[in-house]
C-alpha cells in the first residue's frame, strides 16, 4: 500500500507525537509499504539520511508554539496543493491529531476521494488553566471530533478518558480502538547500575523526570515535593529544561538528550517520577519501564487501566502525597526496587513491542473490522 501520515510537525521533532509517527512510518516500510511522512518542518531538518520513508514538508509559521501550542500556521495555498497531491497517491491516510489545520483537511480530503482515514487522537482536551482558552479548545475538539466522525474510517486512542471524549462527540458512528504505543526493547534496557550512576555523579537516591518544559507536564509538582522531602534528588531531562533558574541543590538539570543518552540516565535512576496530566500514554513512561526503572505517576499521567496498570504505583496529585509515593519506593530497598524494576520490564517486553503497533493500525488501515473499545 501507499501509505501517508500526517501530523503537525515532521520528525525529528522534540514531540512525543513526532516520535510515534517515524516508528510508526519505519514500521510501515519495513512491511513493504510506501510511505510518506507530511507536517510543519519545525526543526528545518536540512537532511534525513537514513530515513527510509519520504519526508514531505508543509510550508508555515510557529508562533503558538512558544506558548506551548503546537499549531502551525500553514501557508494555505501550499497546504492545499501538498496535501490534495498525497492524498490521490495514498491508498489509505493516518493522520495524527485532530486539532491540526493539515491534519483536518487530510481527513476531509481522503473520505471525499473515498480513501481509508484513521485518526489517532493523542492526548484529547488538555487544561490550561484559563476558562476562556479551554473553552476555546473544547469547542474546537467537538467541531473537529464531529467532522472527523462523518469521514474517517476508525479512532484510535491511548486511554480511556479520551475515548470517553471522542466517543461523547461522534457517538457509535466510527469504531474508537485503543492501541498503545511503543517502545524500543533494545535500546531501553537493564544495565551495569552501579557504572551508571558513577558515570552520571548519582551519589544519593535520584527521582528523574523526562518531558519537555510546559505547564501539563506537572514538574512544578516534583519540585514541591522534593523540596518537602529531603530524602531524594530529582534529575531533570527534556526539551527547554535548561530554562529553569533558581534550583535547590536537590535538582539537577539535564536539559533535552538524544535516546541514546537518555537511555542511559534511565538506568542510572532509582525511579521515574510522572506528575503531568491530560496525557495519551507517555512514552517516557514505558521507556522506563523497558529499561527496569520503577514508575510513579499521579493520576491522570498514565492510563486507568492496561498492562502497565500492574506496575506503574500511582500517586495523588499534590506534593505531599507524591513525596510519600517515592519514599514508599525508596523504602523497598535495591532488592524491592530490582524486583520492581524486573516486572516493569516484563511487561513492556510482552506488551509494547512497536510490532504490536504496527500490526494493529496496519489492520485498521486495510481496512478490516476492528474491535471497539468499551
Amino acid at each position: 500500500m501507499n501509505l501517508l501520515l500526517v501530523a503537525n510537525y515532521l520528525p525529528p521533532y522534540e514531540g512525543g507525537i513526532q516520535f510515534v509517527v517515524d516508528r510508526l512510518a519505519r514500521g510501515y516500510t519495513a512491511r513493504g509499504h510506501q510511505v510518506a511522512v507530511t507536517g510543519h518542518d519545525a526543526a528545518r531538518h536540512p537532511e534525513r539520511s537514513g530515513v527510509p520513508y519520504r519526508a514531505v514538508p508543509v510550508p508555515a509559521a510557529n508562533p503558538l508554539e512558544r506558548l506551548s501550542i503546537p499549531i502551525p500556521l500553514f501557508a494555505p495555498r501550499a497546504l492545499h496543493r501538498i496535501t490534495g497531491e498525497l492524498v490521490r497517491w495514498a491508498d489509505a491516510v493516518h493522520v495524527h491529531g485532530l486539532l491540526y489545520p493539515n491534519t483536518a483537511l487530510a481527513v476531509s480530503l481522503a473520505a471525499r476521494a473515498g480513501v481509508p482515514v484513521v485518526v489517532t487522537e493523542h492526548v484529547g482536551l488538555v487544561g490550561t488553566g484559563g476558562r476562556v482558552l479551554d473553552a476555546a479548545q473544547a469547542a474546537a475538539f467537538r467541531w473537529a471530533a464531529r467532522r472527523a466522525g462523518r469521514r474517517a474510517t476508525a479512532f484510535a486512542v491511548l486511554n480511556e478518558r479520551v475515548a470517553g471524549e471522542v466517543g461523547a462527540v461522534i457517538g457509535g458512528a466510527r469504531p474508537v480502538v485503543r492501541i498503545d504505543n511503543g517502545v524500543d526493547t533494545a535500546r531501553f534496557r537493564p544495565g551495569d547500575r552501579a557504572a551508571a550512576r558513577a558515570r552520571h555523579g548519582f551519589t544519593r537516591p535520584t527521582a528523574l523526570f523526562v518531558g519537555r518544559l510546559a505547564r501539563k507536564k506537572g514538574l512544578d509538582l516534583l519540585l514541591a515535593a522534593v523540596s518537602r522531602s529531603g530524602r531524594f534528588d530529582v534529575v531533570v531531562c527534556g526539551k527547554d529544561t535548561e530554562r529553569l533558574r533558581d534550583l535547590p541543590p536537590t535538582v539537577r538539570v539535564l536539559g533535552k538528550l538524544d535516546q541514546a543518552a537518555l537511555a542511559g540516565v534511565y538506568r542510572a535512576a532509582d525511579l521515574l517520577v510522572m506528575p503531568s496530566y491530560g496525557e495519551g500514554f507517555p512514552l517516557v513512561v514505558q521507556e522506563a519501564m523497558a529499561s527496569g526503572l520503577p514508575v510513579v505517576a499521579c493520576a491522570g499521567a498514565v492510563p486507568e487501566g492496561g498492562p502497565h496498570a500492574a506496575v506503574v504505583r500511582l500517586a495523588g496529585r499534590d506534593p505531599d502525597a507524591l513525596a510519600a509515593a517515592v519514599h514508599a519506593v525508596l523504602d523497598e530497598g535495591d532488592a524491592g526496587r530490582e524486583r520492581l524494576g524486573a516486572a516493569a520490564r516484563a511487561v513492556a517486553v510482552t506488551h509494547y513491542d512497536w510490532s504490536v503497533a504496527v500490526d494493529r493500525y496496519l489492520e485498521l488501515l486495510d481496512p478490516k473490522p476492528a474491535e471497539v473499545l468499551s
